[in-house]
């Protein structure tokens, strides 16, 4: 899907951007308010589920309400053959919230809830122990300034 500045498109970025707002908002509500027929809307819908725009409903949480206060990104560069075997490893990992793969001196970029900074430590020690590490950096998130907050233009 392209989705050039035509008036059509307007109306799909409109709808994307009520979704991000509040993906449990009926669309019969976001029909009222965006004056888009829920007809469109529905078709709207069934596009970005088929065509992967939208990849998951899921719910932002606050896991430092739950007693995750240890959140980090860690960055890795791991010997090339095993690169496989440590991402396998870290997407079985139930503390692992995101993998990314990036270039330049990283392979990877985790990103990490524990529930405190010695529950870090092992877990960064076990990845030492089980794998090639050949550099490894931790950042600590303090605060979270923005999240999920990309919007669209329109104008």
């Amino acid at each position: 899907m392209d989705l050039k500045e035509t008036n059509i498109d307007k109306k799909r970025k409109i709808f994307l951007k009520c979704l991000r707002e509040n993906s449990r908002e009926k669309l019969t509500s976001i029909s009222k308010r965006t004056k888009i027929p829920i007809s469109t809307l529905y078709d709207f819908m069934k596009e970005f589920k088929r065509s992967g725009v939208i990849r998951k409903n899921t719910v932002l949480v606050d896991f430092s309400l739950l007693g995750h206060n240890c959140h980090a990104q860690i960055f890795l560069n791991v010997e090339y053959s095993q690169l496989e075997d440590v991402r396998l490893y870290l997407e079985a990992c139930s503390n692992v919230n995101s993998i990314y793969k990036v270039n330049n001196r990283w392979n990877l970029i985790v990103e990490v809830f524990k529930k405190n900074v010695r529950g870090l430590d092992t877990f960064v020690e076990d990845l030492r122990k089980n794998f090639e590490i050949k550099n490894i950096e931790i950042h600590y998130l303090i605060e979270e300034i923005k999240k999920e907050g990309f919007s669209f233009n329109y104008g």
